[in-house]
């Protein structure tokens, strides 16, 4: 079931959120984008009074010429309030030929929740972005000398009408003083290791 939202409806506050996340969020990345972004408020099903924005980013997903959005948000005092700590949503729209937008498809199981950075960096969000069509969201964390990236793509398929994960990567590093102590490993997995792992079932709470 699609969900369409008109821009009159949406067509109102992301340049105050832009603002408010300025101020709120000390990492720029959380709002860096691949695309210009358009003055639209957040068109989503999630009761906004619960919840906040962590990132949007903005392109073109289906290749049909149209903005499209990726938007991730975050249970409001998720910090302080919550054990276990609450997931954050991610909602995928399609922009239409009308400048509405059509909600595609969501999932609470795509981005970290807010205590997994590890104890050097209890916050593990780094980025979401759309570039070439493929959405990607990239999460690390350290703890002490030893640090890891994981950078997770998503690419639409025109074909079967479903995001699919696109690549996987995980990188880790161990620094030290001591040249011979120190480590650096980077995985890329494909379609090749993982076959065909839709959107709605790839989960970052899982290890392979």
């Amino acid at each position: 079931m699609v969900v369409k939202f008109k821009m009159k409806y949406i067509l109102t506050v992301l340049f105050l959120l832009l603002s408010t996340w300025a101020c709120n969020n000390n990492n720029t990345q959380h709002l860096n984008n691949s695309d210009s972004l358009k003055p639209i408020d957040k068109p989503t099903t999630i009761h906004k009074s619960n919840f906040d924005t962590l990132a949007v980013s903005q392109g073109d997903l289906n290749s049909d010429n149209n903005p499209d959005l990726v938007i991730i948000f975050t249970k409001k005092g998720e910090d302080t309030a919550f054990n276990p700590a609450p997931t954050r949503p991610v909602e995928i729209l399609f922009g239409q030929n009308d400048h509405s937008y059509t909600l595609i498809c969501s999932s609470d199981s795509v981005v970290m929740t807010h205590d997994m950075g590890g104890v050097s960096e209890a916050e593990p969000f780094a980025y979401l972005k759309i570039e070439n069509g493929v959405m990607s969201i990239q999460h690390n964390g350290s703890m002490g000398s030893f640090h890891w990236l994981l950078t997770v793509s998503f690419r639409y398929s025109l074909t079967d009408k479903v995001f699919y994960v696109d690549k996987i990567i995980t990188e880790q590093e161990k620094y030290s003083d001591n040249i011979s102590e120190a480590t650096h490993e980077t995985v890329v997995k494909t379609k090749k290791d993982f076959g065909k792992l839709p959107f709605s079932r790839y989960s970052v709470f899982k290890s392979d």
